[in-house]
């Protein structure tokens, strides 16, 4: 509605938000993505018509909206991702450079791909190739290999224990609570997964 309002405009600038996801991909947000995919789309058209439009794809904002109010939050993400949550000041300076740019789209971010190969696997494949400047040998990227030589050093009992300890604190994650609220003998539908929990779970087993 935005864009067919303002057509005959003479705007400077015309800004949208996405979502670092739609660079990434994230397990549980296909709806989420799907909508900034449109908002994506719709810059490009602009763009190909000559009129302004700049997305910037944001990765978490520290200091303002959401997140502020949902630390954990940040802190998940900041896991996944592997870098820090950027500032509102280093997201605007990015928007004003893409602005002056012209640039129909821009993800402003800070990721660790060593990170990222381990929590998002498919960002090893040949799309994200130019983007990942990081060598991989890297004691992060490795770290699955290091987990499965921890376990098989354990008797059978120590390691049965050490992946439950593990998978509670995945699925307390997952529901926001507090690790020591996990009851491992029930079941994950009793503690309130639904079917993209259990896709979210299943990504990171």
């Amino acid at each position: 509605h935005l864009h067919e309002l303002s057509k005959g405009q003479p705007l400077e600038f015309f800004v949208l938000y996405s979502s670092i996801a739609n660079l990434l991909g994230n397990v549980g947000q296909g709806a989420y993505v799907a909508a900034n995919a449109a908002l994506e789309a719709l810059a490009r058209h602009r763009h190909a018509l000559g009129m302004p439009a700049t997305t910037l794809q944001f990765g978490p904002i520290a200091d303002a909206g959401y997140l502020t109010r949902h630390r954990e939050t940040q802190e998940l993400l900041q896991r996944r991702l592997g870098g820090r949550a950027i500032s509102a000041s280093q997201a605007l300076d990015a928007m004003e450079w893409a602005i002056a740019e012209n640039l129909p789209e821009l993800a402003v971010a800070d990721l660790h791909w060593q990170v990222l190969r381990t929590s998002l696997p498919w960002v090893q494949g040949c799309p994200y190739e130019e983007l990942d400047q990081e060598p991989a040998g890297s004691k992060v990227a490795t770290g699955q290999h290091d987990w499965r030589i921890e376990l098989v050093a354990l008797s059978r009992e120590e390691a049965l224990e050490h992946l439950q300890g593990w998978i509670s604190a995945e699925v307390a994650q997952i529901l926001r609570l507090p690790a020591e609220q996990i009851d491992p003998r029930k079941k994950l539908t009793d503690l309130g997964f639904d079917s993209l929990m259990g896709m979210e779970l299943v990504m990171a087993l």
